[in-house]
């Protein structure tokens, strides 16, 4: 069953205009989460190893929500520090955060997302290096999610965000470098608009390759109530065509815009997916989550 979740940081997250989404505490951000409609959240920790496992789990429990990825992005943002670095202890301190990541994925039931915690293009080294080098430190980010029962999700984002792994091309054949069979794609449309020849294309193109989803418009705003031009009515459509059981998550201008603007977009999601046949409604709670001691 396909689910909506929405992007959260965690409470050490700093501050900042250029992240308007939800923070806090758990509690609260769960509760932001199936107040505006979604079946569940996108975790974005600062530092991963300050997560509060328990206390996420107990709010997910009492929301009677899920989770469908950990978000690494926080290793680049808010660590500043990358998986490609010209700074081999910068390296080596962003695996020890991803591996952490992996395990939260782990006890949560959910994917671990890799973005732009891949780091920038290191300079003095061309394109190709940084690829081969980014495969290389993925596979054996892989081989230790495999030991755990996790998937690995590598998205790619536009020039404007990060300078490495721009479009589907790109990321297809990072993929096939790590060749794990616990490594897929996360594809966002937003960043497909800007970097692929055509968004619906590329959706059908990376069918074999697809465990995850961002649904952001052209102007990064939540799908079906922003003013960007996709159609969101034939992506979801599209998805359903190629069989899509993820999740569609969403939230980078959350806490921007009203509140009855985030919710016509659930409401529209969840119309929209009812109607291709992508969900059957209502939140679920992932398995391995409901076999958690909550006062662990």
């Amino acid at each position: 069953m396909v689910t909506t979740t929405l992007f959260i940081l965690t409470p050490d997250f700093p501050k900042s205009d250029k992240l308007p989404m939800p923070a806090g505490p758990y509690d609260a951000t769960v509760e932001t989460a199936k107040r505006l409609g979604y079946d569940g959240i996108e975790l974005i920790p600062a530092d991963p190893d300050v997560v509060d496992a328990a206390e996420l789990i107990e709010a997910l429990h009492k929301h009677q929500t899920t989770i469908s990825a950990i978000n690494s992005g926080g290793i680049l943002y808010a660590l500043d520090t990358s998986l490609v670095n010209a700074d081999p202890q910068k390296e080596k301190l962003a695996f020890r955060k991803l591996q952490t990541v992996i395990r939260l994925a782990a006890r949560l039931g959910c994917f671990t997302q890799v973005g732009v915690a891949r780091g920038f293009a290191v300079v003095g080294k061309p394109i190709h290096w940084f690829r081969d080098r980014l495969a290389g430190v993925l596979r054996e980010a892989c081989d230790c999610a495999a030991e755990q029962g996790v998937d690995v999700v590598l998205e790619y984002t536009n020039r404007f965000e990060i300078n490495t792994v721009n479009n589907l091309d790109e990321a297809l054949c990072v993929i096939d470098k790590i060749a794990r069979p616990n490594v897929g794609l996360l594809l966002d449309t937003g960043h497909s608009y800007l970097e692929d020849p055509d968004v619906y294309e590329a959706i059908v193109r990376a069918r074999d390759y697809l465990k995850h989803v961002h649904l952001h418009d052209s102007d990064r705003g939540p799908a079906g109530s922003s003013q960007g031009v996709l159609d969101f009515d034939r992506i979801i459509r599209i998805l359903s065509e190629i069989n899509y059981s993820g999740a569609l998550s969403d939230g980078l201008l959350t806490l921007s815009l009203p509140e009855e603007q985030v919710k016509r977009s659930t409401d529209f999601l969840r119309a929209t997916a009812l109607k291709y046949g992508l969900r059957s409604g209502g939140a679920v709670t992932n398995s391995s989550i409901e076999q958690q001691n909550v006062g662990a």
